[in-house]
């Protein structure tokens, strides 16, 4: 309740289809992140994961420098996030690449 807020934007051809934020608050963080307008995306049979459903959107995540490492609390799975126009930043096919939607938490 007392995190800052800090909303995120994505770069792209895929970019008015995300939906994410940073919570902030004494040192520890948290990026959620969730698709939207999916039939845009993807066919009905398919999934919107990886490479194939997000090209080469990128998530500009605020408030964050660029090395820091974050877990997917639903996959496990660690990101680093990448530096990119002097900001940090996660390609959308890797948030979304086994899961439709991600959580990641700040890493020690």
């Amino acid at each position: 309740t007392t995190g800052e807020y800090l909303p995120a934007h994505a770069e792209g051809e895929r970019a008015d289809n995300v939906c994410a934020f940073v919570r902030r608050h004494q040192g520890w963080w948290a990026l959620a992140a969730v698709p939207r307008l999916l039939t845009r995306l993807i066919g009905a049979d398919q999934l919107p994961l990886g490479a194939a459903a997000w090209k080469d959107a990128l998530l500009v995540v605020p408030g964050i420098e660029p090395g820091r490492r974050c877990r997917n609390a639903f996959t496990g799975e660690v990101l680093t996030l990448e530096e990119r126009d002097g900001g940090a930043a996660l390609p959308l096919a890797r948030v979304f690449a086994h899961f439709p939607v991600a959580l990641f938490l700040a890493e020690e």
